[in-house]
């Protein structure tokens, strides 16, 4: 997995590279310089035509970016510097202006006399410390830049981007590729970060992290780090595990059909489902593989709903399950009479969200066993009372405070999906796509991660949902480059996917 690394954290190992380890910051520089260079020159390859555009700012980033220009313009490629400084420079800024000079090149200080017609845009105007709103003047200045046609390249992060939250600053420069340095940043795969940095690529210049942010560590979870669950050669229906999943009320048949269809194709061996009477011709006739066990309106909880709790080993709730008092006492129940490993989902997550006394027991039994909360953004805004633009904000700060509350893994549904861990680690998940925004989504994770819970054991619970999430946002992708489009994914399309040979 790769880390994940905070402006400030940057800032601090460029600092002690520098001053404790010795290595210049032109040589740091330098070698960053090099790596945007061969990444031009392996673009420009095939081309006939080598117009490059190199816009710098007055910080190291824009250092970065009049040394690549300098190496491209000794190479023969037609390299055009704008030079744009924002505030006061720099030394190594201005130390990189005076080399260049020194090699008899000239450079701009507007994009005024720049022909919109490149082959290539270097985009160093705003590094990683920008953290103010920019004036009129510098958005302008960015959304020239996005006029010029040309394949786009930010160094280290595109500017007008804040490296820490991934919203804009104002105006942000759209890149079709971002090189970035050493470590990823979380704003690059977040928010306006997300829809602007294009693909990303972590180039190593001589910075390196020992561990010094061990306590609270941000790591990518990608395809190389996906695990299947390992299943014996002797398994059988019990011992590959048994689900339990509470889920739809009289109205809402969906729910509880996708997140167990959704358990057993992701490999576990028998799943009950506790849904209303409404159901029991749907369920009959769309999963007959599937324990069922129903209850009726007004009814209080039977033996057999509370022995029909009682028969996995983890127990999802939530899906569909409405806000009525009988779902309400269905989790209570859950929460107060069971020991058992939970994914909490949906409903049952608004209902925690709207009764103190839930939300107190729930914060107990996190102490006790593995719970899992799957809420999407407005979901854990009600949940912990931290508003969406609070949440829009920065949302990775807003869940570390509310982790302090809760010890239970929580995995937040957006654009990008995160898991918070109980060891106060964050993991990006490096898939998923718009192809999710559908109905029922929700539910067939809910039932993946339920299903990898049960089969990997329950030490490890994070483990788990890494997987499932990273498998879950996987299925969405495949579907959509199969289709050709990110549209017409139902979520039953998610389960049917999960059928495919070459997943395993």
């Amino acid at each position: 997995m790769k880390t994940i690394l905070h402006a400030s954290q940057v800032k601090k190992l460029d600092e002690l590279t520098i001053n404790e380890y010795g290595i210049d910051n032109l040589i740091l520089m330098e070698k960053a310089a090099l790596q945007v260079a061969e990444l031009v020159k392996g673009y420009l390859q095939t081309s006939e035509s080598k117009r490059v555009l190199v816009v710098s700012g007055s910080g190291n980033n824009g250092g970065d970016g009049i040394a690549c220009a300098r190496i491209l313009a000794l190479c023969g490629y037609d390299v055009d510097l704008v030079d744009i400084c924002t505030g006061r420079a720099c030394a190594a800024h201005d130390k990189q202006l005076e080399i260049f000079a020194k090699y008899g090149f000239s450079y701009l200080t507007s994009l005024d006399k720049v022909s919109y017609d490149k082959d290539i845009v270097v985009d160093a105007l705003f590094g990683i410390g920008l953290n103010r709103p920019l004036n009129q003047e510098l958005c302008d200045v960015i959304s020239r830049m996005n006029q010029i046609k040309g394949y786009k390249i930010a160094v280290d992060i595109p500017s007008g981007l804040n490296s820490d939250t991934g919203n804009s600053m104002g105006a942000v420069f759209k890149a079709d590729k971002t090189i970035t340095f050493s470590y990823l940043k979380p704003g690059l795969l977040i928010r306006d970060g997300k829809l602007n940095a294009g693909s990303i690529s972590v180039a190593d210049i001589g910075i390196y992290c020992f561990n010094q942010y061990e306590s609270e560590r941000m790591l990518l979870f990608e395809n190389v780090d996906f695990k299947w669950p390992k299943r014996n050669a002797n398994a059988h229906k019990g011992s590959v595990g048994k689900v339990t999943v509470i889920a739809g009320d009289s109205q809402i048949s969906g729910a509880c059909v996708l997140c167990a269809e959704a358990v057993l194709r992701a490999g576990a061996g028998m799943v009950k489902i506790i849904t209303h009477a409404n159901h029991r011709e749907i369920i009959g006739t769309r999963l007959p593989e599937a324990l069922t066990c129903y209850y009726n309106d007004e009814e209080c909880l039977s033996d057999d709903i509370m022995d029909a709790i009682d028969f996995g080993s983890v127990i999802i709730i939530g899906p569909g399950i409405g806000k009525s008092n009988y779902s309400k006492e269905l989790l209570n129940y859950v929460l107060t009479k069971t020991s058992k490993p939970l994914v909490i989902d949906a409903d049952a997550i608004s209902l925690i969200a709207t009764d103190q006394n839930l939300f107190e027991i729930l914060k107990i039994e996190s102490t006790k066993r593995n719970i899992v909360l799957t809420p999407h953004l407005l979901e854990f805004s009600r949940l912990s009372n931290i508003s969406m633009d609070d949440l829009k904000e920065d949302v990775i700060s807003c869940i570390k405070v509310f982790q302090k509350q809760l010890n239970a893994v929580i995995v937040l549904k957006d654009s990008r999906t995160f898991v918070f861990t109980t060891n106060s680690h964050i993991y990006f998940i490096d898939s998923g796509c718009s192809a999710l925004a559908t109905a029922g989504s929700g539910d067939v994770l809910s039932g993946i991660i339920g299903s990898f819970m049960i089969q990997n054991g329950m030490n490890q619970p994070f483990e788990s949902v890494l997987n499932a999430v990273y498998l879950h946002g996987a299925l969405g992708e495949r579907i959509a480059v199969k289709r050709g489009n990110e549209y017409t994914c139902l979520a039953g399309d998610l389960c049917e996917e999960l059928k495919t040979s070459e997943w395993r």
